[in-house]
């Protein structure tokens, strides 16, 4: 076989090169396209996980509230009921506000009359619950729960207590779920 010359030579080494970038430019763009199909997996299943996730967490249940013949959004309106709270046969004062001020949110709050106050646009009746009151004014309320007390606790007299509340002298169950109207007369009792 003939000796190649100098220019052969280098051209050969050239193509050899080229052939070498080539596979190495190859080489990475199969690197790259694993990469990126590797990163579209990960973020494809942390979607179907997260909505998997949100798809199994539990529903929360609908409340029924009793609103009577009340029909909602309300208009705007200035109503005011009267709570009171007695625990093992003592009275419990809801916290009062500083003179001239509120304790509560704009829409359902107390004065220094300790009254309930709702004033302005009621959109749903959750809005204005003796449930939602009592939150506002920073004590505890519900069918098992009343100020520091809870279902089963003992008075001082010994004996177990139970939350009641009775509406305008009826004993109600609705609890924390009941809507305040105006004029009512609202007792929690623990007893």
């Amino acid at each position: 076989m003939s000796e190649l010359t100098k220019q052969e030579r280098r051209e050969i080494k050239l193509k050899e090169k080229r052939e070498a970038k080539e596979r190495m430019r190859q080489d990475f763009h199969k690197q790259e396209s694993g990469k990126k199909i590797m990163v579209y997996g990960i973020i494809a299943a942390v979607l179907i996980i997260a909505v998997g996730f949100f798809l199994l967490l539990p529903k929360p249940e609908p409340v029924d509230y009793a609103t009577g013949n009340l029909v909602f959004p309300l208009g705007n309106i200035h109503w005011h009921a009267t709570p009171s709270i007695t625990v093992c046969g003592e009275s419990v004062s809801i916290p009062q506000p500083l003179p001239g001020q509120h304790l509560g949110s704009s829409l359902l709050h107390t004065h220094e009359d300790l009254k309930a106050h709702i004033e302005g646009s009621v959109s749903g009746p959750s809005q204005i619950t003796i449930g939602a009151f009592m939150a506002n004014v920073g004590m505890r309320f519900s069918e098992n729960e009343l100020a520091d007390k809870k279902n089963g606790d003992l008075c001082p007299n010994g004996t177990a207590g139970k939350v009641s509340m009775i509406v305008n002298g009826t004993e109600n169950t609705e609890f924390g779920n009941y809507v305040l109207r105006d004029g009512d007369i609202v007792d929690l009792k623990f007893s």
